[in-house]
């Protein structure tokens, strides 16, 4: 069978990944829109929105928010989340979209960015943008625990899931090992985060 490239493996287990999906914090957001200098009526452009996860945090600004999601699930979910809203989700990866006319004064990714071909993405990132508009990237940072769960988890990929492309069997066998990591550690995992934030401006 066929491996599922891992990007696009997500909308296989949306809800639990939209249930599971740590938040943002409200903080990042205002930083977020008073780095880009966004007003109502500003357009912006995620990439990779997923469920909506850092969707909601531009929701209530009176933005005009395209958010670009590949699968069907997942975005059924982003939608849900910003139903009422001046917020159009569209189904396709950013390697695919075609821009429009008219420019974005902010284009952001939110754990997604990596995902994106690395010889595009910042060129139509740019191209994406007005001048002065603003790029803006971020993430949860992992903190390493002190009991070694990181490790086992890296145990398991290693084992089953070098290349990251998985087929059925190979998925389940992974699930199945991170699950015995997860109970030999106590059955309950307690994440400690960070978020890191980095933005851009395109000059011209």
């Amino acid at each position: 069978m066929g491996g599922v490239e891992q990007r696009f493996s997500f909308d296989e287990v949306a809800a639990e990944y939209a249930a599971a999906r740590p938040a943002y914090p409200a903080l990042l957001f205002d930083d977020l829109a008073r780095h880009a200098g966004l007003r109502a009526g500003s357009r912006v452009l995620e990439l990779g929105c997923g469920p909506g996860t850092a969707t909601v945090g531009l929701l209530g600004r009176g933005l005009q928010l395209v958010c670009l999601e590949p699968g069907p699930r997942l975005a059924a979910h982003a939608r849900a989340r910003a139903a009422g809203t001046a917020t159009t989700v569209v189904e396709q990866t950013f390697e695919d979209y075609a821009l429009p006319t008219e420019p974005f004064d902010l284009v952001f990714a939110a754990q997604s960015f990596h995902w994106i071909d690395h010889g595009m993405r910042f060129h139509k990132a740019a191209a994406a943008l007005r001048a002065g508009g603003m790029l803006a990237l971020f993430a949860h940072c992992w903190l390493r625990s002190s009991d070694g769960l990181r490790e086992r988890f890296d145990a398991c990929y290693a084992e089953h899931a070098p290349s990251l492309e998985l087929g059925a069997d190979q998925r389940a066998r992974l699930l199945a090992a991170i699950g015995r990591a997860i109970d030999d550690a106590g059955g309950v995992i307690v994440v400690d985060d960070e978020v890191g934030f980095c933005c851009g401006t395109r000059k011209r």
